[in-house]
């Protein structure tokens, strides 16, 4: 979220990342919810569950300097969500790639298991060459998959 609103950050690499926050804490951390809304107010928490799909947030920026790289897996909750954040970046023209690793592992451990590429591709990604390895298939343009190890 940061990258994306602030003008000094323009490369971000995110690692399967929770799009509808407040869907992830009341599913993996609702006996913390208090701690981040210590009041019940749905207006606020509708505000950031939707955070990453208000037009304000876009408003503040150009994003056409924007390299955003998600790193996700097929079998991550929100997959399909962080799928329909990648396309409304595109629409924004924001240069977005989502690299989806193919394994039906989940969250952690598509995380855990991959350290190695996460290492490389922060190598990659910190000196603005192109992403590309003996693992990952690119889709088109902005899409690549990840055979897991």
């Amino acid at each position: 979220m940061f990258g994306l609103i602030n003008p000094n950050i323009d490369n971000i690499f995110s690692l399967v990342p929770q799009v509808h926050v407040i869907k992830y804490i009341n599913q993996k951390l609702f006996k913390y919810k208090e701690l981040f809304f210590p009041t019940d107010n749905n207006h606020l928490e509708s505000y950031f569950e939707n955070i990453f799909f208000n037009p304000d947030i876009y408003n503040q920026k150009n994003l056409s300097q924007t390299i955003i790289y998600f790193y996700t897996g097929i079998n991550d909750e929100q997959f399909e969500d962080l799928l329909e954040l990648h396309n409304l970046l595109d629409e924004k023209k924001c240069n977005n790639n989502i690299i989806i690793n193919t394994s039906l592992k989940s969250h952690n451990s598509i995380v855990m298991d991959n350290i190695p590429f996460t290492k490389s591709a922060l190598r990659i990604i910190t000196s603005n060459k192109v992403m590309k390895g003996t693992r990952l298939k690119r889709v088109n343009s902005n899409v690549l998959l990840l055979k897991d190890k």
